[in-house]
Formats: C-alpha cells, sequence, structure tokens
C-alpha cells in the first residue's frame, strides 16, 4: 500500500471575537462597509432616476434630486467609489433620460 506524507491537520480558527450571548461577531473592515454604502447610494440612484416624472426630464430637478443623496456621502471622496458612483450617475441619466452632466457638474453633486 503507497504511504503518502500529506498530512491532514485541522485549520486554525480564532474565535476570539464574541459578544454576551456567546455568538461570534462578524467584524467587517472599512472596505467592505464603504462597498456597501456605495450599493446603497447606487441603489437609491437608481430609484430616483427611474422616478423622474417629467417627460422630457427636467435637468435641474434631476440635479437636484441626486444631489440630494450624494451630498450626504463626502465619506466616498478620495476613493473609488467616488468616481465609480459618479460614472454610474452619468451612464444613467444619459441612458435614461437623455440628459448630460459635466464633470464639473458631477463634482458639484458632492457638495
Amino acid at each position: 500500500m503507497p504511504t503518502s506524507s500529506y498530512d491532514p491537520q485541522e485549520p486554525e480558527i480564532d474565535f476570539t471575537e464574541e459578544d454576551d450571548s456567546g455568538e461570534l461577531e462578524l467584524v467587517e473592515d472599512d472596505s467592505s462597509i464603504l462597498l456597501k454604502e456605495a450599493e446603497a447610494v447606487i441603489d437609491h440612484i437608481a430609484a430616483v432616476i427611474g422616478n423622474i416624472a417629467s417627460h422630457p426630464a427636467n435637468p435641474a430637478e434631476v440635479f437636484t434630486k441626486i444631489r440630494a443623496i450624494v451630498s450626504q456621502y463626502g465619506i466616498f471622496q478620495n476613493t473609488e467609489f467616488y468616481d465609480a458612483i459618479n460614472r454610474y450617475v452619468a451612464v444613467s441619466v444619459e441612458r435614461d433620460l437623455a440628459l448630460r452632466f459635466t464633470e464639473a457638474e458631477l463634482a458639484e453633486l458632492w457638495s
């Protein structure tokens, strides 16, 4: 019978994070928290764009509604999420509402 040098070992699991109930606590890092927040912002923007009542869309109304969302999330500035959200806004308003936001307008959304 062939012998193998493979020695199966139990994986090491660290169970140091526990709350008072004895259940494990999931600890998230900053990037996963930012990702979840960015997804929520995108979902909110998508809902707003999908519910624009005027046809053709009023650019000032669209800008104001999207600005009301993203201006609350300055935490994304200087991250890859800032650029991704701006790209999403630019593509979505052009595709769904036939509007174009300039780079300056996209930056102004955040203030």
